[in-house]
């Protein structure tokens, strides 16, 4: 036998055996403990970048008005802020349940779900592209900065919506590509489900539904496109329908459309590359994005999506590439409502496209110089993205409130945790995340306990409390919080139709 194939391949066995093993030329990259040892670090890190500190940084603006409906629907009480679906809030009521009531428990099974995202995206392209690329998508999802600008937290680490709809989304997405792919009936079942769920935590991830009709055609599943689509919508239906049961269904996604229209309407007054307005540009959450990714990765994502539509682009590519149409072209071309956050709804299609961009990049055949230009080009971007990854790092070690976010500890200094507030140039829901409903924006509305006076451009200030202030330095502390100062009066502020004055506190 051996002799028979000596003849026959013209090579000795041993060189044969090298042919078959690469990995042995290659023991770095293909061994199975290096690459475990390469998961464990970037799991790890991954765990740190959505775990560590979570609690310390600042309370983003719409962070309470989930958190405390979604704790009081664990609670029976279904009242509040029912212009947004209520999966999300269900997780978050029922971890302040567990760990205690308040922003940081409601934190708690968004970040965790954060690492579910990245662990489906390794899973999902480890089989279906390969080892690396899988490692590669998860590490993309999970280590880079995906923040929300001038807040240095990732948007999946805070208690909001989007950071639930993008993970039950690509769950959905995972379960309908290993359906098409071959998958027993129970994958599409699955996918309807996830993807009701991520419905129920935003609406507006039902964008993603015109994928799944898409889906079964790419594979010439002509029949399966109605039985799968069947049972797709079977699982939707039922995840749609279940967590509305307390708020009575119909009512209330009337109730939500309604809100949703008027809002449209209205506009939503940012803040946007210096333009404060309420119906934004057409661009405005890609600026959001750059913003809250940085330029780093922003190129790397760019390259890597550019490779994986001019490498060997397959169903995959194509199939990803549908996933998130809807979503720019609804973000970019129909709504002007734009928000910081956003843009998360699209990063996991990038994210998956880059990766399987780069990992070909990387692999590329050719002559010897062309295969390691290549090769380093690959690294180079990876190398990026691991740069703006140690950087925020770097800045989660310390995280701690800033600004407005302080304001708290006045509150403890000055005894004045029952405070009235008024705020000027910042975001009264800012205000409200630790004052609740005793604040307003309104001067006529004293006496006040507090003015905060901060540095958003969308509000006002009225000129006669700095005026004042300077004029009776001896009535009035000024407690500097970062850009936020805190006007601190001897007694309440209380406008008269001649300027300023300070009255004396009513003591109990």
């Amino acid at each position: 036998m051996t002799a028979t194939s000596t003849r026959t391949t013209g090579e000795p066995p041993t060189e044969r055996r090298h042919r078959r093993h690469p990995g042995r030329w290659l023991p770095l990259v293909s061994a199975p403990w290096t690459r475990w040892t390469a998961f464990a670090v970037v799991a790890l890190w991954a765990v740190y970048q959505q775990l560590w500190r979570l609690g310390s940084a600042n309370v983003v603006t719409d962070e309470p008005a989930y958190q405390q409906p979604g704790y009081a629907y664990l609670h029976g009480v279904f009242t509040d802020n029912r212009q947004h679906p209520p999966t999300a809030k269900y997780l978050m009521g029922l971890a302040q349940v567990l760990l205690g009531e308040g922003v940081p428990s409601a934190r708690v099974p968004v970040a965790l779900l954060g690492l579910v995202t990245g662990l489906v995206l390794f899973v999902w392209l480890r089989r279906d592209v390969g080892w690396w690329t899988g490692l590669l998508a998860a590490g993309l999802w999970w280590l880079p900065p995906h923040g929300i600008v001038g807040d240095p937290s990732r948007i999946d680490r805070l208690a909001l919506l989007d950071g639930p709809m993008v993970a039950f989304g690509v769950v959905a997405m995972w379960c309908g590509w290993r359906w098409a792919r071959g998958g027993r009936w129970p994958w599409i079942l699955s996918a309807g489900i996830a993807a009701g769920l991520s419905v129920t935590s935003k609406e507006i991830g039902v964008l993603l539904v015109p994928a799944f009709v898409v889906l079964p055609l790419l594979f010439r599943r002509w029949w399966a496109t109605l039985w799968g689509g069947g049972l797709f919508a079977i699982g939707f239906v039922v995840a749609v329908v279940v967590p509305y049961l307390p708020f009575g269904v119909v009512s209330t996604v009337t109730d939500m459309i309604a809100f949703q229209r008027q809002h449209a309407a209205d506009g939503h007054l940012v803040e946007i590359a210096g333009i404060v307005t309420r119906h934004s540009p057409w661009w405005a959450n890609l600026w959001y994005q750059w913003q809250g990714t940085g330029t780093l990765e922003c190129v790397v994502l760019a390259v890597g999506v550019l490779a994986a539509f001019l490498i060997r682009p397959g169903r995959l590519v194509l199939w990803l590439a549908i996933v998130a149409v809807p979503f720019f072209v609804f973000f970019l071309g129909v709504s002007d409502v734009a928000l910081g956050e956003y843009y998360l709804a699209w990063m996991p299609v990038l994210v998956a496209l880059a990766a399987i961009g780069i990992g070909r990049l990387g692999s590329l055949r050719g002559p010897l110089w062309f295969r390691t230009v290549a090769f380093a080009a690959s690294l180079a971007l990876v190398a990026a993205v691991g740069v703006s990854s140690v950087r925020l790092s770097v800045s989660t070690w310390s995280v701690h409130p800033t600004g407005i976010g302080r304001l708290p500890e006045v509150l403890a200094a000055t005894h004045r945790e029952d405070a009235f507030v008024l705020a000027q140039r910042e975001s009264p829901s800012a205000v409200a995340a630790f004052v609740g409903r005793n604040q307003t924006r309104d001067p006529h509305a004293g006496p006040f306990d507090l003015i905060v006076i901060g540095q958003d451009r969308r509000y006002p200030l009225d000129l006669g409390i700095p005026a004042f202030v300077e004029a009776h330095p001896d009535q009035v502390r000024v407690v500097r919080l970062d850009d936020v100062e805190v006007l601190v009066p001897d007694g309440r502020f209380r406008k008269t139709a001649t300027g300023w004055e300070v009255i004396p506190r009513q003591r109990d």
